[in-house]
């Protein structure tokens, strides 16, 4: 079991979001799921039940977080959280000199940052996402020129405030034999 404070921990959240989010794609089951990744139908209602606590997962059962393999970027600028979906588009066409509706999601971060906004165009319509941390910052890279690129692992972890640049693995596992 990875704790909230542990360096493991946004990894298993983004396997958690793998699996339980490929129930219903392409009509697949619970069961065949459960197959595909080799384990129990239990333990993915145990992780759907997990994710549910955590606010990731809406009560029709339908996911909160965005599709999984779609690309992230960080706009490098402070921006000002007040902005709303017109604003936000702006700044990424702006900026970044991309398209807001071209399946990028684009994170935003305010000035303390303790506040992320991410905007993301589904096909038929921007969906704005917002989290205020209590306690704490959230991770951004140091960028130079341009938006940094992150992967969806990345994404997940900068969304639950987890510092994905400076892993602590621990001490390396000992060599058997």
């Amino acid at each position: 079991h990875f704790g909230r404070r542990s360096p493991h921990y946004g990894i298993k959240i983004a396997c958690l979001f793998t699996v339980v989010m490929s129930v219903g794609v392409d009509e697949a089951t619970v069961t065949q799921v459960a197959q595909r990744h080799e384990i129990t139908r239990q333990q993915v209602y145990a992780w759907r039940h997990e994710m549910k606590k955590k606010g990731l997962w809406l009560p029709d059962g339908g996911a909160l977080f965005l599709p999984f393999d779609i690309p992230a970027h960080c706009v490098p600028a402070i921006t000002d959280m007040r902005k709303g979906i017109a604003g936000l588009a702006a700044l990424t066409q702006d900026v970044l000199r991309q398209k807001p509706t071209g399946g990028a999601v684009f994170a935003f971060r305010g000035r303390r940052g303790d506040r992320l906004k991410l905007l993301y165009w589904d096909g038929q319509g921007f969906c704005l996402y917002y989290k205020v941390l209590e306690r704490g910052r959230f991770p951004w890279p140091a960028m130079t020129e341009g938006a940094a690129r992150l992967t969806s692992a990345q994404l997940a972890m900068l969304w639950e405030g987890i510092d994905w640049r400076r892993p602590d693995w621990g001490a390396p596992l000992a060599r058997v034999g």
